[in-house]
């Protein structure tokens, strides 16, 4: 009798074709995910937005940069951020924990509401002011984070008119 001859089924899966070809592709986009991710954005500086006539403006902004925040806060650095700043402290708004930096990035007022508004004109301002304002959906102040900070439209009429589901008091 002759053996009969190996089979593709009888392979170690690792040595097969397709699981090799696989693996050589996902290696080619880690690898090019890496690139990207080490590689800096950009290649200049970009050129100053012109301002339009019909916008308000205030002695407080500056022609060559960013508007000061109207709590006082300072511009800040306009690179967008590496680390996260030494100085945050975090505070619990219901069962969630914002970052806060009132003196530096925001947030420099909060409201009786609980509003928490006036976020540094920075990248690190702008993560804060969407941490915070994340953090007020998560604990159910979704309506007065509509009503005061989003754009007046049709859609958000209709998300106002919408009833908020109950919040769930399991754990």
């Amino acid at each position: 009798m002759t053996e009969p001859a190996e089979t593709n089924e009888d392979q170690n899966p690792l040595t097969k074709p397709k699981f090799i070809i696989s693996a050589v592709v996902v290696a080619i986009i880690v690898a090019l995910g890496i690139i990207l991710a080490v590689l800096p954005k950009g290649g200049g500086t970009a050129a100053p937005a012109a301002s339009s006539s019909n916008s308000p403006s205030t002695s407080a902004q500056s022609s060559a940069g960013p508007a000061a925040s109207v709590c006082g806060l300072p511009d800040g650095d306009q690179s967008k951020p590496a680390t996260a700043p030494t100085d945050t402290k975090w505070e619990l708004v219901g069962k969630v924990a914002a970052p806060t930096s009132p003196e530096r990035y925001g947030p420099g007022k909060t409201a009786p509401t609980g509003l928490r508004t006036c976020f540094a004109h920075s990248p690190t301002g702008a993560l804060y002011a969407a941490a915070n304002v994340t953090t007020l959906s998560a604990v159910g102040k979704t309506r007065l984070v509509l009503e005061n900070l989003a754009v007046p439209s049709a859609e958000r009429d209709a998300l106002l008119k919408q009833q908020e589901p109950a919040l769930s008091t399991s754990t």
